[in-house]
């Protein structure tokens, strides 16, 4: 046991956050040490933008933001340090228990840094959260509260099969049953824009996540309450949990607490509780309903006692299914022009796995191992087992409660994808240290544990801290040059400051960078170009874009609508450039030719149009609210 000197590992701590704090500094106050590192370290320079040549431009923006990763490293070796420097002291009575608490203050001040660097990134507009579903969820939550519930225009074209919405609206059950997300709008009335909506599923599920822990370890632990909810707490603040919990702002993200307290009425055998839970985890979810069914499998498995409630459960969770994909989604879509092949994305996408024509995505399981792993072996080497704890019930947690959505994360692969995922998987560590004893042994003897638990705990935090970047990763990818960066930023800020002019109840279409239109989306018409830009109140194109969501050709032989019919829609990993001659014939063509449009706007930067003459859009009755309804009778009529 004594093959470890506990000096050497103070020495050793001692050395690498010297080093840490040294190289932190230098990257911090020499831009010259800075532009070294970036060239020199491979995982830096393969994800530093490079210019058409390949080779890696560095902007002032770029060693902006290495200088802001090098203080989050700077502050982690202090942390190191300090640490390094107390190991004497910490040998001694309770060690375990200032241990965790130790890993309790380090994960609270990691969890400020990655919200803070998150919100900072967020608010560039160049960030990847800012586009993308995040816009029609916003939009979602500003329409709930203005009279348009469940309608959507930026997500218009919405919905599994649809080819052609004759509607520039449609119902956002076309897509997925959500309903008890909308419970959640008078919290964004406060704040109506992209930072409020983040604001809510971050803190919702921090806050929701701590307190049923609590009161999930109250109920199963007999004691050493406060370390265990400590050591737990230490896990949920990691950048694993906070990647996961805001991507996007999904719908389904809103579902942990909720399933943690699922769990809290299964073992305090409320079964009253649970399928009340159970209804809401439907109403939130066509997708959580999914796993309610899986969960409650789980509960019939391992509770006896509760197998009627989650026989009851599942019953719900299949009526949600079968009423989302039979009725409400039909219903909703009904009058839109539909492709002759309407299998679900999933479905397709699993018969390709097995045929060999699809790559499972493996990807997802990395992210989740590599917190897993260390996770698991601190919990190792900090409690042990009691006769309590069941590994095989830990185990079904995993994977039978969450075995829909396993599948889930390695066909698709979407980050919201793997929360019900990681929800199972913080449940299942929950149930396990509730249900272990704190090593209690005092003194030398169990010196070798305690330093695996300091490496541990060192490993856990490297994962954190190299993840903050990915948490707050930008919209642009390596093809993109980042010496463009800079005016980007300022070009985007002052579209969004043009934009902001418009009264909210103008209609809107825009072509800018990806990035921008989560933060415009806080108004009931708006939609990305091509659609509708002839028809809106407004039409605003960005001259110097270079990160678009549609691409297009010139062809002066073509009109404007032709080159529209040819272009294609772009991805993250994508880029391209308005060509001016098409900003220049769009503006012939609208103003000159057409007579329907003048300009409002005209520079460098941007060129804003306002059409004459306002065009009424037709509003479905079925796009608002439980208008659809009426469409069932006339949808099965007509299959007559």
């Amino acid at each position: 046991m004594n093959w470890i000197n506990i000096r050497k590992i103070k020495y050793f701590f001692i050395i690498s956050s010297a080093i840490i704090i040294i190289l932190s500094l230098l990257t911090i106050f020499n831009n010259d040490f800075c532009i070294l590192i970036i060239r020199a370290i491979p995982l830096i320079r393969k994800i530093s933008p490079k210019s058409l040549t390949g080779t890696i431009n560095i902007s002032s923006l770029w060693l902006t933001q290495i200088k802001l990763h090098a203080i989050i490293f700077l502050i982690l070796g202090i942390l190191l340090m300090s640490i390094s420097l107390l190991i004497n002291q910490l040998i001694k009575k309770e060690i375990y228990k200032k241990l965790i608490v130790i890993f309790f203050f380090l994960s609270s001040i990691l969890l400020i840094i990655a919200v803070s660097s998150f919100f900072l990134n967020l608010n560039t507009t160049t960030s990847d959260y800012s586009w993308g579903d995040v816009s029609w969820i916003h939009q979602a939550f500003y329409n709930f509260l203005h009279g348009r519930p469940l309608q959507t225009s930026i997500y218009f074209m919405a919905g599994d099969g649809v080819k052609v919405n004759p509607f520039p609206y449609t119902n956002l059950l076309a897509v997925h049953s959500n309903y008890l997300p909308y419970i959640f709008a008078p919290f964004y009335f406060f704040l109506q824009d992209i930072n409020g909506l983040y604001v809510i599923y971050i803190f919702y599920n921090i806050i929701g996540l701590s307190f049923v822990t609590w009161l999930i370890i109250k109920n199963l632990s007999d004691d050493d309450h406060v370390v265990k909810y400590l050591f737990i707490l230490s896990i949920i603040f990691s950048a694993f949990y906070l990647d996961i919990i805001h991507y996007k702002s999904q719908f389904p993200l809103l579902a942990g607490p909720i399933i943690l307290l699922l769990f809290y009425f299964l073992i305090k055998g409320n079964k009253i509780g649970y399928i009340i839970i159970g209804i809401c985890l439907s109403l939130l979810s066509d997708d959580i309903a999914i796993y309610l069914c899986c969960f409650s499998g789980y509960v019939f498995i391992f509770y006896p006692e509760m197998r009627l409630t989650a026989i009851g459960a599942i019953i719900i969770g299949m009526i949600t299914i079968f009423f989302a994909t039979f009725v409400s989604q039909p219903a909703t879509k009904f009058g839109m022009i539909m492709e002759t092949q309407q299998s679900g994305e999933l479905i397709n996408k699993l018969l390709r796995v097995f045929t060999g024509e699809y790559p499972i995505k493996f990807v997802r399981l990395r992210e989740i191992g590599i917190f897993i792993i260390p996770a698991s072996i601190l919990i190792g080497v900090t409690f042990r087992f009691t006769k309590k704890v069941s590994i095989i019930n830990v185990l079904g947690i995993i994977f039978i409660t969450a075995f829909s959505h396993w599948f889930v994360v390695l066909v698709m692969g979407g980050g919201h994808h793997m929360y019900p995922v990681a929800i199972s998987i913080l449940l299942a560590i929950i149930v396990l240290v509730s249900q272990m004893d704190l090593e209690k042994k005092d003194g030398h003897s169990n010196n070798v544990l305690i330093k695996c638990a300091f490496i541990i705990i060192g490993m856990f935090f490297f994962i954190n801290v190299i993840t903050i970047p990915y948490i707050s990763r930008q919209v642009h990818d390596i093809n993109i040059s980042n010496s463009y960066l800079t005016k980007l930023i300022g070009s985007n800020k002052n579209i969004l400051q043009e934009i902001n002019k418009i009264p909210r109840d103008k209609s809107i279409v825009f072509y800018t960078n990806r990035g921008i239109d989560g933060f415009i989306a806080n108004r009931n018409d708006i939609w990305r170009f091509p659609h509708f830009y002839d028809l809106a109140d407004y039409f605003v194109i960005q001259k110097d874009a270079v990160l678009l969501f549609y691409s297009l050709e010139y062809n002066n032989l073509l009109s404007v609508k032709d080159m529209i019919h040819k272009g294609k829609d772009l991805s993250t990993s994508d880029s391209g450039v308005i060509p001016y001659e098409f900003v220049d014939k769009i503006r012939y063509e609208l103003v000159s030719v057409n007579k329907t449009h003048e300009i409002v706007v005209d520079n460098n930067t941007m060129i804003l149009f306002k059409r004459i003459v306002p065009y009424k859009f037709i509003i479905p009755d079925a796009s608002i609210g439980f208008g659809w309804i009426k469409n069932i009778s006339k949808m099965y009529s007509n299959k007559k």
